[in-house]
């Protein structure tokens, strides 16, 4: 091969030296240049191109500081350049020295995960799964077996995907059994255009299940060479350790020297230059990739509120998983369950603070936390036994208007749906076990006017201390009589829903929407009184 000084002349031939140039096309284009190949045997040079669609998954391997981390930078800004977030998505898994940092603004990279990121690494591999079955079916419903395929056949452009993880020995510290998923990404992926890069510094970073979904592997410089031996065979050529000489296996072993993205000899230099390529790339697209959807790390009620589509109901919090807005189911009664402490009070203001311009009544606790709306609500307020009789009289009154209404609609719908379309109304209780345990409470007309409530359409809500078990108290059956809840604080330690499986996290600011059996992860806004 020519010196190292003739060839770092040659390296600046590289696509993502020339970005402005490139044009992008309508399709996914997964090839870019990785260097250039010294062919003494057959007296020539040529470009080494990897094109992930034709030729699978890569890995590059080599010791520190010999420019395993460049390649990936040349080969990401490359694919970049060359495609808009349309044809090619990116998820960046930079467990290195963070030298791909300065790629994160690309974008056609949907996100950057670092070593701390671990819930978002967490659901990238989710994210991955979900993908590829979803793809599979594709695939299958279109009778194709490939991208290139599918995107013929019209049905839509489906991106390319392509995961880079520098420095992938990090791997098996994080979690020894993460590498039965990454046989699975590296294998079933491939055949539905999600592809992985990886860089590693041994080869036994990856279990061989692994290292062969690997079709192609690039070794620079390694201090043990029986490893490039077992990498990609034996080679007449000996390795050094200047940055970014490399063995690669094209018919035979030969030497190659690797593209650089932009002049290495001057670090801040070399950091400029990468910044003006995403920045030159960044302008040419309006358009993004979607980032990994993460939790606020505090979610206030207005953020909540500006997310929400006014048309469903009232928001709950946004779930854990993919950041939607989770809202109340429609069947009544909802119940808030939860331990002393775990933030009931404040759901049920979360609630209010939504339902507040209806017809609302509301039942306080004993320590009376919506006593500053109590003189809004006037008489569809009760915090003391003393103000039962007019209280539920307000309610039964309520109660009556809607019945006769119905009545006189001619009952060409039925009921249900026909108190569903008059003006919402809601009944609001702060411990629905104080209220039961209220003298005067449980009379039967009161009952009555429980169970109308319902069937008239009034929303009932009720926070209840879940630790409380079987009941004969009448208003409580009615009210624990529901599939629907929230459940704060640990899941575990309640009564009132039947739960099964492992221990969940918690949080002062988590909450579990329980609906049917199902049960989801949301972050709960925190209203400061």
């Amino acid at each position: 091969m020519q010196n190292e000084a003739d060839s770092r002349e040659l390296l600046h031939s590289g696509d993502a030296a020339n970005i402005t140039n490139i044009k992008v096309g309508e399709l996914p284009d997964t090839s870019f240049d990785v260097g250039i190949i010294d062919m003494p045997d057959k007296q020539k040079q040529e470009v080494y191109t990897h094109d992930f669609s034709k030729s699978g998954n890569m890995a590059i391997f080599g010791t520190s500081k010999v420019g395993k981390s460049t390649a990936a930078t040349n080969a990401i800004l490359s694919l970049a350049a060359k495609n808009s977030p349309n044809t090619l998505n990116m998820y960046i898994v930079d467990f290195g020295n963070t030298a791909l940092f300065g790629l994160k603004d690309l974008p056609q990279v949907a996100d950057y995960i670092s070593f701390d990121d671990t819930e978002k690494f967490r659901k990238l591999r989710n994210i991955l799964s979900d993908e590829i079955s979803t793809r599979k079916k594709k695939f299958a419903h279109s009778n194709v077996t490939n991208l290139e395929m599918y995107n013929a056949s019209g049905s839509e452009i489906m991106p390319a995907i392509v995961v880079v993880i520098d420095n992938y020995d990090v791997i098996k510290e994080i979690d020894y059994d993460l590498e039965n998923y990454f046989t699975q990404l590296t294998r079933d992926g491939v055949g539905v255009g999600i592809y992985t890069l990886v860089t590693a510094t041994r080869a036994n970073a990856m279990k061989y299940a692994v290292l062969n979904n690997f079709g192609a592997r690039i070794c620079n410089f390694m201090s043990d060479q029986s490893e490039v031996v077992s990498l990609i065979g034996r080679s007449e050529y000996k390795l050094s350790d200047v940055k970014g000489r490399a063995l690669v296996s094209k018919d035979n072993v030969y030497l190659m020297q690797e593209f650089l993205p932009a002049d290495i000899s001057d670090a801040v230099n070399y950091r400029n230059r990468i910044n003006e390529m995403v920045a030159a790339i960044t302008a040419s697209h309006t358009e993004r990739a979607k980032a990994i959807p993460m939790l606020p790390e505090k979610l206030e009620l207005y953020d909540l509120l500006q997310r929400k589509d006014n048309n469903r109901g009232i928001a709950l919090g946004l779930d854990s998983e993919d950041v939607s807005v989770k809202y109340i189911p429609d069947a009544s009664p909802f119940l808030i369950v939860g331990a002393t402490g775990t933030g009931k009070t404040n759901m049920l203001r979360v609630i209010y603070n939504q339902v507040k311009s209806e017809n609302v009544f509301l039942v306080d606790s004993r320590s009376e936390d919506f006593y500053d709306v109590a003189g809004e609500l006037n008489d569809k307020y009760l915090s003391k036994e003393s103000e039962i009789d007019e209280f539920m009289g307000s309610l039964g009154t309520l109660i009556e208007e809607r019945e006769k209404l119905y009545e006189n609609s001619g009952k060409t719908m039925k009921s249900k749906d026909f108190y569903a379309k008059l003006e919402p109304a809601y009944l609001l209780i702060d411990d629905v076990t104080r209220l039961s345990q209220m003298k005067g409470i449980e009379v039967a007309r009161n009952v009555s006017i429980f169970e109308a409530a319902i069937m008239t359409g009034i929303y009932i809500v009720a926070t209840i201390d879940g630790r409380q078990g079987y009941t004969t108290n009448s208003i409580l059956k009615i009210i624990k009589n529901t599939v629907d809840g929230i459940i704060l604080g640990n899941p575990q330690s309640q009564q009132v829903f039947n739960i099964s499986g492992g221990k969940l996290k918690t949080a002062a600011d988590l909450g579990f929407i329980y609906s049917g059996g199902s049960m989801n992860s949301v972050k709960i806004p925190l209203i400061e009184n």
